[in-house]
């Protein structure tokens, strides 16, 4: 059974073709991405992120689930 705090992740993301979950650290300037995913995997992955996060004391890197739209006709 999924985290009540992740299905509600899931349902405010706009269908998208894919997600990446991106991790940003503002002290360095440093930004990772992770996937693609689909939704619910990317918002359990991205849970799973912070808490390794928190886990080393780094409170301060942002970690967000963002929508990747691919286009018509590119490669």
């Amino acid at each position: 059974m999924w985290p009540e705090a992740l299905l509600d992740r899931v349902a405010a993301l706009d269908f998208c073709d894919a997600y990446l979950v991106l991790v940003g650290d503002p002290a360095t300037g440093e930004v990772d991405a992770h996937g693609p995913y689909t939704g619910l995997d990317a918002t359990s992955a991205a849970d799973h992120v912070r808490q390794d996060l928190d886990l080393f004391g780094l409170d301060n890197v942002h970690v967000s689930v963002v929508g990747l739209h691919h286009r018509q006709g590119s490669a």
